[in-house]
């Protein structure tokens, strides 16, 4: 459905001005094909299916199509201000259609005065497993001292960093993620 839509985009600039949840309430979806609706489009339910927020590329897909009228092709949905992004998140990203990390940003600040190293680590996991921050890997570099500093009274820095992204990757592994597919670094080697 969603290929003929971007068809119907390429070909009938009247569809280009719809987003892809309005093209329904214009046009009927009849044999692989979107054709000019003649009557009942005040009469029908839109449906789009849901996407987990963990199936990054596909739920940032849905949200450019739900925000970006007249999707001609997947490239032209990646495109943003001639400028054509890599992912879906971030072409969502530089639509504004994300927040930014501020929130987590505070969050941390704020945090780090008076939780635990092993806290912070647990808190940043779960940020990253259900708030879906945008910018991971910069919040990673800016706080991980904080994350890391219980470590540092045994080890030196670099093993006190590998250990705290394996206790981090254990918690992203519970909820089926990790740290590669965050955008972190991945820790080596086993954790003690």
């Amino acid at each position: 459905m969603l290929e003929s839509c971007i068809q119907l985009n390429q070909s009938d600039p009247d569809a280009q001005t719809l987003l892809y949840t309005d093209i329904p309430y214009n046009y009927v979806y009849d044999r692989n094909n979107w054709k000019r609706r003649k009557r009942g489009g005040n009469k029908i339910v839109v449906r789009m299916y849901v996407v987990n927020v963990k199936d990054a590329e596909r739920f940032y897909l849905r949200m450019l199509l739900l925000h970006v009228p007249g999707a001609t092709s997947f490239k032209f949905l990646q495109t943003v201000d001639n400028v054509i992004y890599d992912t879906f998140k971030q072409a969502a990203f530089h639509r504004h259609l994300l927040n930014s990390d501020e929130v987590w940003d505070h969050c941390f600040h704020d945090a780090s005065t008076n939780q635990m190293p092993m806290q912070l680590r647990q808190i940043f996991a779960f940020i990253l497993c259900f708030c879906n921050p945008t910018n991971v890997l910069e919040l990673w570099n800016k706080y991980s001292i904080d994350m890391y500093l219980d470590y540092m009274h045994n080890n030196i820095e670099a093993a006190s960093w590998n250990l705290a992204l394996h206790d981090i990757n254990a918690t992203l592994e519970q909820h089926g993620l990790s740290c590669a597919s965050i955008g972190l670094p991945v820790p080596n080697g086993n954790a003690i």
